[in-house]
């Protein structure tokens, strides 16, 4: 666990997702990932907004905090969800290509994005 790769805007965001849930009682135990709560939507949202999600993500794998791992990406999952990639790089503020390649550039823009996304078991 390496805290020094987790900046403060992304290690302030953690804390608040879980006082928000301080006194709820997760089973590590339990492989479901229940429905995104109002606050998870709105908190997800947020973050997709200010540019905080994926750090978000990457930073929850990194110290092990499956579930918010998991369901911040049903969150992601389900704003992808039947978007084309100009629809999905507006939604996750890719900027637009100088290239007339567009459609190539889209897909490398988006393989780079979700590649951010540390979501396999290797670190």
């Amino acid at each position: 666990m390496n805290l020094g790769t987790i900046d403060a805007p992304t290690l302030r965001g953690l804390i608040e997702y879980y006082e928000h849930f301080k006194d709820d009682q997760f089973d590590p135990a339990n492989q479901e990932i229940p429905e995104l709560t109002d606050f998870e939507q709105q908190f997800f949202q947020k973050a997709l907004s200010t540019g905080l999600l994926t750090g978000m993500v990457n930073a929850s794998y990194e110290l092990g905090l499956m579930r918010l791992m998991n369901i911040a990406c049903k969150f992601i999952a389900r704003q992808a969800s039947g978007k084309s990639p100009e629809e999905m790089r507006q939604f996750f503020q890719i900027p637009p290509d100088s290239d007339d390649d567009e459609d190539d550039e889209d897909d490398d823009n988006m393989r780079g994005f979700l590649g951010q996304l540390k979501l396999s078991d290797d670190k």
